[in-house]
């Protein structure tokens, strides 16, 4: 077997068929995974196995299809506006002929997304700030979001940009005294826009946290410790993802395929948006 070429170029054809699929699931699965990733992955994903000729068209046609179901079962309106809540996307990976291109269409994705959430309309000067967001006019421009220097300090630590931390800065802080409840809800339409875009962006689109819980009370509630209270088991849970979040390097070793360099491989598992394949939506 080792000597036969033929049993190696058919296993660089598997290879080149479950790469790809063994990359979506690393970037889908882990806790930094947010609704806007998932779209441009399996945006990618539907990009390379409709255009790479070297593929198996039967097994290409058969992803394919497995991706249309999926997108057909989502709710596409919620992971539009989370990519278009990405201020470091923003329109860019629309086509020139898309529909998403034009900010009504937007605006009115966003609104109807924010009465479904909150009960009530957002007002005229939500699709005012939405516009100037997408435009990237006075306040929601790169210089005053200040994304370039969130992006270098976030590369310097070796973590992603903090999306939610960045959209937080632009909602109004409320008294936390008032014991009115509608008094949480901003009244200006820059608050309600990062009202929603926080919302959005912090829904996770996985159980990969919860599971890795379950795996620590099995670590810690072993059946040598079977005594432990559920509290205590609880605590030392906490105490534990807490110390995990505050002094892990933030990096997480991925698995490589093939004879990359590290460059190569930090690039290829590079959640950023800046190797999308041009106007892939």
């Amino acid at each position: 077997i080792l000597r036969d070429h033929q049993f190696w170029d058919n296993l660089r054809s598997i290879l080149m068929h479950l790469e790809p699929l063994a990359r979506a699931a690393n970037a889908t699965q882990g806790d930094s995974a947010r609704l806007d990733i998932v779209l441009v992955t399996l945006a990618n994903l539907f990009y390379y196995y409709s255009s790479t000729a070297a593929l198996v068209r039967e097994v290409a046609d058969a992803v394919l299809r497995s991706l249309e179901k999926r997108w057909a079962a989502a709710d596409q309106d919620i992971f539009l506006l989370a990519l278009v809540l990405n201020p470091y996307v923003r329109l860019s990976c629309f086509s020139l002929r898309s529909p998403f291109r034009t900010p009504g269409n937007i605006c009115a994705m966003a609104e109807a997304a924010f009465t479904r959430f909150y009960g009530m309309e957002p007002g005229v000067e939500f699709g005012d700030e939405l516009v100037s967001y997408l435009t990237k006019k006075g306040t929601w421009s790169d210089e005053r979001m200040k994304l370039k220097h969130r992006k270098e300090q976030a590369k310097a630590e070796r973590v992603e940009v903090d999306l939610i931390r960045l959209w937080r800065e632009w909602t109004p802080i409320c008294d936390e005294d008032d014991s009115d409840s509608t008094m949480d809800m901003p009244t200006t339409g820059a608050g309600r826009l990062a009202l929603l875009a926080t919302r959005i962006l912090a829904m996770v689109p996985n159980s990969t946290s919860v599971e890795r819980i379950f795996s620590l009370f099995g670590i810690i509630h072993t059946k040598h410790r079977n005594r432990l209270s559920k509290h205590k088991v609880r605590k030392q849970t906490l105490i534990r993802v807490d110390t995990a979040r505050k002094f892990s390097s933030g990096v997480r070793q991925k698995r490589k395929f093939g004879a990359m360099s590290d460059d190569e491989d930090d690039d290829a598992t590079d959640t950023s948006f800046d190797r999308l394949p041009a106007r892939s939506l």
